[in-house]
């Protein structure tokens, strides 16, 4: 059990007041952990219980998946995209393609950087889907199936 202590001290004598973590709000329990930015930190908090494993896993804010080939398995990254609904930062392995950013778009929200660095597999059609995103940056450096950015400039009145 994890406990979480208060000590208040008053003129007569000081006090110690603890309660269980767990019986915080999920919402204060989310933003604690959300203050752990290494993959490694949210792992060990992960394995505390099945609530923080959920909540640690739901607050990370960017998912660097270039050099993880084997979760472009579909039905992997799909569920990746849902135990992770506030990540605002993406970027893919280079063999990405449309069905993955069309599941980036019906998942994450909250996605404001979309980096698809040396993703030859997208096309214009896939980004077509990111019109209406407020989306801030966008990486396409060596995505050569990627030539008309007009719709995207032009619906994505934050992008820089």
């Amino acid at each position: 059990m994890y406990f979480y202590c208060i000590l208040t001290e008053n003129i007569n004598h000081s006090v110690v007041n603890c309660i269980m973590i767990n019986t915080l709000p999920e919402e204060l329990i989310a933003y604690i952990l959300s203050f752990l930015k290494k993959y490694k930190d949210i792992g060990r908090a992960a394995q505390v219980c099945s609530l923080w494993n959920r909540l640690a896993w739901a607050v990370v804010p960017e998912l660097h998946l270039r050099k993880f080939l084997s979760v472009l398995e579909l039905s992997v990254f799909e569920n990746l995209l849902k135990s992770v609904p506030y990540a605002s930062y993406i970027q893919l392995h280079p063999e990405a393609c449309n069905s993955h950013i069309h599941l980036i778009h019906k998942h994450l929200n909250h996605l404001r950087v979309l980096n698809l660095r040396r993703c030859r597999e997208i096309t214009n059609e896939g980004l077509e889907i990111f019109g209406n995103r407020a989306l801030r940056k966008v990486y396409l450096s060596t995505s050569w199936n990627i030539s008309n950015l007009d719709f995207l400039a032009g619906s994505c009145h934050t992008l820089k």
